[in-house]
């Protein structure tokens, strides 16, 4: 048996997965997952701007679609979010470190059009995420993504921790409701996508370069499918503690340290603006 804060971890259904492609992945050891249905049990609030995760016994109000929402999914958290002239179910998923993700067939109308901006880890695959900026204002529980950046994927629609990190999040699973407190009125911004343009995927030596996009900073460089990065500005890539690509390229120059076939050299990238 095992403890998190007042409750006992007794028997449960365990998957064995390799968590090796996630930790390089994300660039620190992860030794596994627990899962929503772990804290069925008890009330779970994930508290961004406290850095906080609080559990315990209680329930949730009634769903008054203001802070209180129902959960339309079964074993995860779905949130329901008008696009459009439909309702979909979006996940709201901790684990991803994006923003809101809808499904390709959603088929909104696009202020700015997508196009490849880079890549999506999975347990143990990778894909190529397309990004764009929608022509329309979207509602996102008690507050509006005005003309939201999105990604999008033929799989499950999420609202990851770019959208999660504004909130006070409580769920009771029992109850199926959802409380979402914002960290402050107003709408929610979404910022544009900057990038060097790589998509990459875990390997035993580093991050290989799956895919160089065209029209981006490293269309113009030395580099091509098939090289490694082992390091960014001096730091081993599965040393960066968790930080995405995207906050170790930031608004600077970095130097990417590359491997290709036992060469080592040195790459200098700035991001630019992929979508506005």
């Amino acid at each position: 048996d095992g403890k998190a804060g007042p409750m006992t971890i007794g028997k449960i259904k365990v998957r064995s997965h390799s968590m090796d492609h996630l930790s390089r992945a994300l660039g620190t050891r992860i030794d596994g997952i627990l899962g929503f249905p772990t804290f069925a049990s008890l009330l779970l609030t994930l508290d961004y701007p406290a850095s906080e995760i609080r559990l315990r016994e209680g329930r949730l109000p009634a769903v008054d679609d203001r802070t209180v929402f129902r959960d339309v999914g079964k074993l995860r958290p779905y949130l329901a979010v008008p696009v459009g002239e439909k309702t979909v179910a979006v996940l709201v998923d901790s684990g991803s470190a994006g923003g809101l993700t809808l499904r390709t067939s959603d088929a909104p109308a696009w202020k700015v059009p997508p196009r490849p901006t880079g890549a999506s880890v999975r347990y143990s695959s990778v894909e190529i995420r397309r990004s764009g900026r929608l022509a329309d204002d979207l509602p996102f529980g008690p507050l509006a993504l005005p003309t939201p950046v999105v990604a999008l994927t033929d799989g499950t629609r999420l609202a990851g921790v770019k959208l999660m990190h504004r909130f006070v999040w409580t769920f009771d699973q029992r109850e199926r409701r959802i409380r979402m407190i914002p960290d402050h009125d107003g709408p929610i911004l979404t910022d544009p996508v900057r990038g060097t343009g790589l998509a990459f995927r875990p390997t035993g030596a580093g991050l290989e370069i799956v895919r160089v996009f065209p029209d981006t900073p490293a269309q113009g460089a030395n580099l091509r499918e098939g090289d490694v990065v082992v390091a960014i500005d001096g730091t081993p890539v599965y040393e960066r503690g968790c930080r995405s690509l995207h906050e170790e390229f930031g608004e600077d120059r970095s130097t990417l340290n590359v491997d290709r076939d036992g060469t080592s050299f040195d790459v200098e990238l700035t991001a630019s603006t992929l979508v506005p």
